[in-house]
């Protein structure tokens, strides 16, 4: 089965696997302001909001999400490249799963909590505060105020994006990972679901290759260095569902070509 098959397989497994727990996590965050307001009343809520919405059960999973998916994701691409030479069977793949997953885990330390968790936290405090607003207009209770800030059936679709979202950054940043473990010169191409649902951006970055240090470019000159890319606009990596794949480059006389990307990655 060829490698972007299998990426696209374990994006869809991870994203089943965590939309519950990112489902709890957003809820864990609508159960705490529901439970102030009901204590304290909405203006308290007004004025305390910000200390009030936690967001390190949120935190929490989706590094769990990425520490988990994109560490398989690298281990596949890995072991799919060509070895360019047998030493490195013999060094096990502990040492190397390891330092992965620190290089997965300092990525997301350094570029996705101010890019995924916070922006998503906020986005469930600008809903509170339009409840709050509605409530102060249309002199809702306490109970009835609370009840709309914990409305499961938002949080479900909140969920489901989320997660999709967060699956295939976590994945493709994983496959960046471990291709890069290879040491060899690679090309990498964008490969894209081509179907009804597909962005027509991505309909056109589809089967677009690039030197693995290169970024993708779509038609109005958009740049990702992969998808799920956190630096591209939102409407390039919500709910994205494209993989990539590797080619290993070789010389005039097949031989691999060898190349250090020590330090892309954080």
């Amino acid at each position: 089965m060829k490698t972007e098959i299998r990426l696209a397989k374990l994006q869809v497994a991870a994203e089943n696997k965590y939309r519950a727990k990112i489902y709890s996590s957003l809820n864990a965050q609508t159960r705490a302001a529901g439970a102030y307001v009901r204590e304290n009343g909405i203006k308290a809520l007004q004025a305390d909001l910000d200390r009030v919405v936690p967001y390190q059960p949120l935190m929490s999973t989706v590094q769990e999400l990425y520490g988990n998916a994109g560490l398989r994701a690298a281990q596949m691409v890995f072991s799919a490249l060509p070895n360019p030479n047998e030493e490195q069977k013999a060094k096990g793949q502990m040492g190397i799963s390891q330092d992965w997953l620190n290089r997965i885990r300092n990525y997301f330390r350094l570029h996705l909590l101010n890019k995924a968790v916070l922006p998503i936290t906020d986005t469930t405090k600008k809903r509170i505060r339009e409840v709050l607003d509605q409530a102060n207009n249309e002199g809702w209770g306490a109970d009835k105020t609370a009840r709309e800030i914990e409305d499961k059936e938002i949080a479900r679709k909140r969920a489901n994006v989320i997660t999709r979202t967060e699956t295939v950054r976590a994945t493709n940043l994983g496959a960046l990972v471990g291709a890069a473990a290879r040491g060899l010169k690679l090309v990498k191409e964008w490969i894209a679901v081509n179907d009804n649902r597909t962005r027509p951006d991505h309909k056109y970055l589809n089967g677009q290759t690039r030197d693995f240090e290169k970024k993708f470019e779509t038609e109005e000159g958009i740049e990702l260095m992969y998808p799920g890319d956190p630096d591209a606009p939102a409407k390039e990596v919500i709910q994205c569902r494209c993989v990539m794949g590797f080619e290993a480059q070789r010389d005039e006389n097949g031989r691999l070509i060898r190349a250090n990307y020590e330090g892309l990655i954080a």
